[in-house]
């Protein structure tokens, strides 16, 4: 007999808690712009500056100014002159608008290196660096404050930073002196200086001997860091300090860049097989892209849909020194974000404590129905459960700010007091201070129904995925230590990644039906006039004009289908539609004996070059069948085809053509592979299925017979160089070739290097 949920089971089911998504700081210090300004400049900054040619050529500038501007007119009227100030700051160094702008070429201006790799590192160096300036961000210690606000002075060079650096130290060291502070020895000034040096100078300090910086300078010039200094200060042994630490205390500096940059990728903005760490094959995602040209409420519907796509603890987290005993209780939250909404619903009110204790330790064998009944009653019982779960001694449970950080960025885009937004955010419904106040119920509760609707499809359409993180998950904690935490299963973790940076059209259209309708004053789905949904279809049209073009949707009949599809699934809690299954190639053909192959394999790029990424869209099926027209024409012998895989000629059909399965190398649903021509090969049926379902250590034998036997004679390697180098590879498709073991780790080396 399945035990009863209550106080007793919820104790005796915690477990060490989920570590916090990120470490990220600015996202959450959301007085200091409106709903998710900051996350629209970050996007584009970071995109442009870390991931774009374009930063080389200065033509980053007015493809910046565009994506600001048409975000700014998308606000309301009251906050864009706010606005207009936070993209474009007073400093005119740092506006894109000025022209005293300064442009990155002009900032980094380094020309001679030792060769390619160190040219490589000081550009990467440096455009962390320019970001941080453009973004007004970084600077939490004394002696990183001063770095970052001395280099907006100067041109970025190995050798400015160096003496940079060196006078943040001083300053740092100076101020502390006159203040009579003892924190030389903490932080950054002992990765530049000898320990001989810093011994000096506290003794300097003590006898009132420091009358200026000149005497912190002279002091370190006579005791040079050296050998003969070896680090042991204080009770903990110092590493020796041979040469000072520039590049690391640069390194550092950039660290609020990698905190932020962090929750993007972990909310599938963009991607890399590590999550963006330095010098790392980064791209951005469908997601990212679609973020990137997002007006204010687009950008408020896509962050809406990653949050209620999200699970409370994600496969590619670090796990270390967490091993679990009771790991047969551990289990995650499918539906984190509604778990928070519901609490806020239900109590009208949200502690951080209380999200951090009970909130975010729901898990997903808990039903809505017991979870609710016994809610309130466990809620009674904090105190004894703060006691219970302060016992596992981890961060993550006695820290209170990471959980106050979560919580943040899950409330952030549904928050109505923001200072910046003059109380103009239409989805507006609670508002933050010490805590979590509702403050529009009807709203909420209108947004937890459908969220409801929507965790109901999810779990239909993704659940096996999500049982497959949690077993992934499950397996780390149970064999975790601290000096061999467990690498996540490569498969999971892909799987994960896709399924993250993927655009899901169900999901996507029942958030923008609930924004339009909340907007306009609707909060019944189930009895829609024709007056609301014109209301509702209006909105959309007017409002989600990048979201409504993504899904190909480019006639008003073609919205009302869409709208009306999706209400009807809604209504009916039933998902068929879509939950699409792989169909066949078709094998219609018009008559290829008209066109010269040049006109054809003329149109195939054209078509490549056009093509969309898998995912929930629709492959392009006249790709498909110009390729086909152009085998045929070019490469059929005696009307006959191979196939590109294992070399045996195809069978010739009813219709008197051969016979041929296109299949894309990333796979378009699944890998979320682009429609290209580069992508695609012609297979008999028998190789088709195998290349879907054979073990993977079998896989590299098909790729080798594809290198082989293809018809346009390029390797598969080959093939993702060049769609590398034209910016249609994206990181997530080469990770999923990687896991599948279709490539190895050498060769997603070869191939990430080349942009």
């Amino acid at each position: 007999m399945e035990k009863k949920f209550n106080y007793d089971s919820f104790i005796d089911s915690l477990l060490p808690g989920n570590f916090a998504l990120t470490k990220s700081m600015e996202i959450v210090k959301i007085n200091s712009s409106g709903t998710l300004w900051y996350v629209k400049k970050f996007l584009v900054l970071y995109y442009y500056i870390i991931l774009s040619k374009d930063i080389l050529t200065n033509q980053y500038v007015d493809k910046v100014i565009s994506l600001f501007d048409e975000y700014i007119n998308s606000l309301d009227e009251n906050v864009q002159d706010s606005a207009k100030l936070f993209f474009y700051p007073a400093d005119e160094r740092f506006s894109f608008k000025s022209n005293k702008f300064i442009k990155f070429m002009q900032f980094a201006n380094e020309t001679v290196f030792a060769n390619e790799d160190e040219k490589k590192d000081y550009f990467n160096r440096a455009k962390e660096i320019y970001f941080m300036m453009l973004m007004g961000i970084g600077g939490q210690t004394a002696v990183k404050k001063r770095l970052l606000e001395n280099v907006k002075n100067v041109n970025y060079t190995n050798k400015n930073m160096q003496t940079i650096i060196l006078d943040a130290v001083v300053d740092s060291i100076f101020e502390n002196a006159n203040k009579k502070k003892d924190e030389l020895y903490n932080g950054d000034s002992l990765r530049i200086i000898s320990e001989k040096a810093a011994v000096e100078i506290k003794q300097l300090v003590s006898n009132n001997k420091i009358k200026n910086k000149q005497n912190v300078y002279d002091v370190i010039e006579k005791y040079p860091c050296s050998k003969k200094y070896p680090g042991k200060y204080g009770k903990k042994k110092k590493k020796i300090l041979v040469n000072p630490d520039y590049y690391g205390v640069e390194h550092d500096s950039a660290g609020p860049l990698r905190n932020e940059r962090q929750i993007l990728f972990y909310f599938g903005f963009f991607h890399s097989k590590s999550g963006g760490v330095y010098d790392e094959f980064s791209t951005i995602t469908p997601v990212g892209a679609l973020a990137l040209k997002a007006n204010a409420l687009e950008l408020q519907a896509i962050w809406e849909h990653q949050k209620v796509k999200m699970i409370s603890q994600t496969p590619n987290v670090t796990i270390k020194g967490a091993a679990v005993e009771k790991s047969d209780k551990f289990a995650i939250s499918y539906t984190p974000y509604t778990d928070i909404i519901g609490n806020v619903l239900r109590n009208e009110q949200l502690t951080a404590e209380v999200y951090k204790y009970i909130v975010s330790r729901r898990k997903h064998v808990i039903s809505e129905t017991e979870w609710i009944a016994k809610e309130k009653s466990i809620i009674d019982k904090i105190d004894d459960i703060k006691i219970e779960i302060e016992r596992f001694s981890r961060d993550r449970d006695k820290k209170p700010e990471e959980s106050r950080k979560e919580l943040l960025k899950y409330l952030l885009g549904i928050i109505d007091n923001l200072p910046k937004d003059k109380k103009t955010n239409k989805l507006g419904m609670c508002s933050l201070s010490k805590g979590v106040k509702l403050t529009s119920k009807n709203n909420m509760q209108f947004l937890y129904d459908i969220y409801s609707i929507i965790n109901e499809y999810k779990i239909n359409r993704y659940g096996d995925l999500f049982k497959r993180c949690e077993d992934d998950l499950k397996r780390r904690y149970k064999e975790g230590t601290i000096k061999s935490p467990k690498s996540v299963d490569p498969e999971v973790k892909i799987d994960w990644d896709i399924y993250n940076v993927r655009i899901d059209k169900f999901i996507m259209n029942a958030i923008m039906i609930t924004s339009a309708a909340i907007i306009c004053d609707i909060q019944d789905i189930n009895s829609l006039t024709i007056d609301d949904l014109n209301k509702i279809r209006n909105y959309i049209q007017t409002n989600y004009n990048n979201i409504v073009e993504e899904f190909n949707i480019k006639s008003d009949n073609k919205l009302k289908i869409m709208i009306n599809e999706t209400l009807e699934s809604m209504k009916n809690l039933n998902f068929d539609h879509f939950i699409s299954r792989e169909n066949e190639e078709s094998l219609i053909l018009e008559d290829y004996k008209l066109e010269s192959s040049e006109d054809l394999f003329k149109k195939i790029k054209e078509i490549s070059s056009k093509g969309n990424n898998g995912g929930d869209n629709e492959r392009n099926s006249i790709l498909i069948e110009n390729i086909r027209k152009y085998y045929i024409k070019v490469y059929s012998n005696d009307d006959s085809l191979k196939c590109e895989c294992c070399g045996n000629k195809t069978f010739i059909t009813d219709k008197n053509r051969p016979y041929l399965e296109f299949h894309h190398i990333i796979p378009f649903k699944d890998g979320l592979g682009p429609d290209h021509y580069l992508n695609l090969v012609g297979l008999c049926p028998n190789c088709h299925r195998k290349i879907h379902h054979i073990r993977k250590n079998e896989r590299k034998n098909l790729i080798s017979g594809v290198d082989k036997f293809n018809y346009l004679n390029i390797a598969v390697v080959e093939r993702l160089k060049q769609l590398n180098e034209e910016e249609i590879l994206r990181s997530e498709n080469l990770e999923y070739l990687l896991s599948r073991q279709f490539i190895t780790k050498n060769q997603y080396d070869e191939v990430a290097s080349r942009r």
